[in-house]
């Protein structure tokens, strides 16, 4: 390893994450007198990973994190290769130390025919005991067919020996350059070669760049003269193009809509606009979700349409007592599906109208029971109040109730959970004297959890409870 009496030395070190002791990165030193003092160590690497993402176990217990490391000198640096689990997988990564730090002024630049432009090259820091000039020097990926562009490094300064500092690249053009876009390649190099980083210049010739997206990436749609993309963009035009660009509304994918807004310039959906410069144009679209009301007996109100994300939305049914074929259906609430929908907290049927903020899909099930399930058993008048133990108990889904009025009144039979909360109401309504039977379904009331309930009845003076259990 050993060519310039440098030695070179890189390892995991977890200094990153001094409580944890894990989160690590590479670090790097050199000695320039053989092993006797080195340099103060630095990161290489730029990102602190876990390296426990990349261990695999062994028979004994031990971890094994591979053979992915290493290490080569290359005259008056090294070129470090490692395995790096910053995204959670087997990633190779690699690094020169000593390094430099390199950086252009804009990505993107733009030029006439016979015309020049300058970009501005700078090294603002270096990692490690980097001492070595860098010089500089720029490309093309392909020549213009017609004309020429030439390159030049203003009052001729194309190196920097001391740090930071910077060059002024000069970017110049001759002749009929062909309106395009060209791909730069500006380099900085060693001393000798290594270090190299190269960055990439879009050089932009009698062109404007129209750079356009939406605010929803990979959903919303938009046009570029009828051409449709729902990714960013970065499209090259001769300067003074008319461009029609459109924001294609609504986007619907399953439940949810999103709605065009507005043009970060102001324009209409669809408008034009003039590059006679490199233009940035975003889309913006709002969120709307679908809340869905479902009844299987009467009229509801609200719902079944897209409401903006955070709005309130109100819904319900227009009557809790429905004659549907001779068939009485008492409403009971709500069942409510997706985050923060409602569920009613009992079966009173009281909340036959529901304010709902909107923030997501959601699907609101109204509950209805019948009088079917009660049964006057015979026509004997009984000498006292009672209320029967269910029978099967315990019981999934549902059970039977019996009761003995001796005297005719209304009735209220309801049920609570452990915590006295109610959850179902069987009957609130009036009987003559009799016997009944009264049949109770949890799915009825919005699909119970198992465990012990209590019913309980009101008929005049007569009050009385009881013990069921339902097992799931």
């Amino acid at each position: 390893m050993i060519k310039t009496g440098k030695i070179f030395i890189s390892w995991f070190d977890s200094r990153e994450d001094p409580t944890g002791n894990l989160l690590t990165k590479v670090y790097g030193t050199v000695s320039t007198d053989g092993g006797l003092t080195f340099s103060p160590n630095t990161a290489v690497s730029n990102v602190a990973f876990n390296p426990n993402n990349m261990a695999v176990s062994q028979p004994g217990g031990e971890k094994y994190i591979g053979d992915y490391f290493g290490n080569s000198a290359i005259g008056n640096t090294s070129y470090v290769v490692w395995e790096d689990g910053r995204a959670n997988n087997l990633g190779s990564y690699t690094g020169y130390y000593p390094d430099f730090a390199m950086t252009v002024n804009s990505n993107t630049i733009s030029v006439g025919n016979n015309d020049s432009v300058k970009l501005g090259i700078k090294i603002p820091a270096v990692n490690g005991p980097f001492s070595q000039r860098v010089r500089f020097s720029a490309a093309l990926d392909s020549l213009p067919t017609s004309g020429t562009i030439n390159f030049s490094f203003q009052n001729g300064k194309d190196t920097i020996t001391a740090f930071p500092d910077s060059v002024i690249l000069v970017v110049k053009t001759n002749g009929a350059v062909p309106s395009r876009s060209y791909a730069m390649n500006v380099t900085g190099k060693g001393t000798d070669g290594p270090p190299v980083h190269i960055r990439k210049v879009t050089l932009l010739v009698n062109s404007a760049q129209l750079s356009i997206g939406t605010n929803r990436p990979g959903i919303a749609e938009f046009k570029v003269n009828g051409v449709s993309y729902n990714q960013p963009q970065q499209i090259i035009f001769p300067l003074g193009t008319n461009v029609t660009v459109q924001a294609v509304s609504p986007r619907v994918i399953g439940a949810t809509q999103y709605e065009f807004k507005n043009w970060s310039d102001g324009g209409d959906t669809t408008h034009s606009v003039t590059l006679n410069n490199s233009l940035s144009l975003t889309a913006f679209y709002k969120i709307k979700y679908k809340l869905t009301v479902a009844s299987s007996q009467g009229t509801t109100f609200g719902g079944n349409v897209f409401y903006d994300s955070a709005t309130t939305a109100t819904f319900g049914v227009t009557s809790r007592i429905v004659n549907n074929g001779g068939t009485i259906y008492y409403f009971r609430g709500w069942t409510g599906g997706g985050a923060n929908s409602y569920t009613s907290p009992d079966s009173s049927g009281n909340d036959t109208a529901v304010n709902l903020n909107i923030g997501n899909v959601m699907v609101e099930t109204a509950r209805w029971t019948t009088t079917i399930g009660i049964t006057q058993l015979g026509t004997e008048i009984p000498a006292e109040y009672s209320l029967k133990q269910n029978y099967p108990n315990p019981f999934n889904p549902s059970t039977v109730i019996n009761f003995s009025l001796p005297k005719s009144g209304n009735v209220k039979i309801k049920v609570y959970d452990m915590l006295g909360k109610e959850v179902a109401s069987l009957i609130n309504e009036f009987k003559t004297a009799g016997n009944y039977q009264v049949d109770f379904n949890e799915k009825d009331y919005g699909a119970l959890a198992s465990g012990i309930y209590y019913y309980r009845i009101e008929s005049n003076e007569f009050t009385e409870i009881r013990k069921m259990m339902l097992l799931k």
